[in-house]
């Protein structure tokens, strides 16, 4: 399909059309299961949509299956039958933000970092000493003053909305022993708030204490960072990377763009969120784990392109999980900064 008829075909079943609903529960279980449960317009959101490009010129809807059963079985084939089969449909299980212990392979990055360092550990301290994400990258408000920032993630640094501005962030994050009176980096500073809503970005911005020793540009041992890109101008299935603190320095692909309707589960709750973009590791390990949320993503030149914030451990052709990330460009705009370089 060409790319346009994919995502007029996406917008079509996130409104999950009444003849969809009515062929998937047209079965006299699917008839009863429904009336008893309710289920029958609340199939779609247990499914989220996107777009997969196997070659240059030729794009298929990708199907993300978060939960399994006969109703979802069933959508998927109607969903098939109108996308001619031209669909790339994986089940991905329960997709959760991407701060905490995580199975920790890079002890580097856990460590106290100065000068602070892109995929340093890092975290406030109002949720406890239980808490730990990843430095992204360094930012500069686009307003004046043109204070500098340490982007990350709102779950983070803000606490899924519960911080105020001006609260303090440490390096490295509470959970690998960062303390105010010992790693007291900045404070936090704008931040998009997570709503039940549909969400596209899970941002905040880190505003760094005048003094502050910090390498605005390198990523781990690729070099330093060279501004940024869109997902469309990279080629299919293209090669990324991120530094993060827990799986540290790692390779992947993008599998699927422009993915709606991710349910990601919060200790607030689950949020929707569209315009995603999605990524698996490459060879036989993940491409990220628990306590890389806030990781920057790369391209192969080393050119942002998004924000890593949620996965999962089910999905992903080497069956490792698939990661989720914000586009970068999305991020900087809600935020009104840009990158530091």
């Amino acid at each position: 399909m060409k790319l346009e008829s994919v995502r007029a075909l996406k917008a079509e079943l996130l409104s999950v059309p009444k003849a969809i609903v009515e062929a998937v529960a047209s079965s006299t279980f699917l008839t009863a299961f429904s009336a008893r449960h309710g289920a029958a317009n609340r199939i779609m959101d247990d499914i989220a949509l996107g777009v997969t490009a196997p070659d240059k010129k030729q794009f298929r809807l990708a199907v993300r299956l978060q939960r399994q059963g006969p109703l979802i079985s069933m959508m998927t084939e109607q969903i098939r039958a109108r996308a001619k089969g031209e669909i790339d449909v994986q089940y991905v299980g329960s997709i959760v933000k991407y701060a905490g212990p995580g199975e920790t392979t890079a002890a580097f990055y856990r460590q106290k970092r100065r000068p602070l360092r892109i995929g340093s550990s890092i975290s406030d301290v109002q949720t406890g000493f239980n808490s730990a994400g990843t430095l992204g990258c360094f930012v500069v408000r686009r307003q004046s003053p043109h204070y500098l920032g340490m982007l990350t993630n709102n779950h983070v640094i803000a606490n899924e909305n519960g911080n105020s501005a001006g609260d303090p962030v440490v390096q490295q994050g509470t959970l690998d022993g960062g303390k105010p009176s010992t790693g007291l980096v900045g404070e936090l500073g704008p931040f998009i708030a997570l709503k039940s809503s549909a969400n596209f970005v899970d941002a905040a911005v880190g505003y760094l204490y005048e003094g502050v020793d910090f390498d605005p540009r390198r990523i781990g041992d690729r070099g330093a960072l060279a501004g940024q890109v869109s997902v469309f101008e990279l080629p299919p299935k293209a090669t990324v990377y991120k530094v993060g603190r827990t799986t540290g320095q790692t390779k992947g692909r993008i599998t699927a763009f422009d993915v709606d309707n991710v349910r990601v589960q919060y200790d607030a709750g689950v949020m929707r969120f569209d315009n995603q973009i999605e990524i698996e590791g490459a060879g036989n390990a993940a491409f990220s784990d628990s306590g890389d949320s806030g990781s920057l993503i790369v391209d192969a030149k080393r050119r942002a392109v998004a924000l890593l914030f949620a996965g999962g451990d089910v999905g992903g052709s080497n069956g490792k999980g698939l990661t989720f990330a914000n586009p970068i460009q999305t991020v900087l705009d809600a935020l009104k900064v840009d990158l530091e370089q």
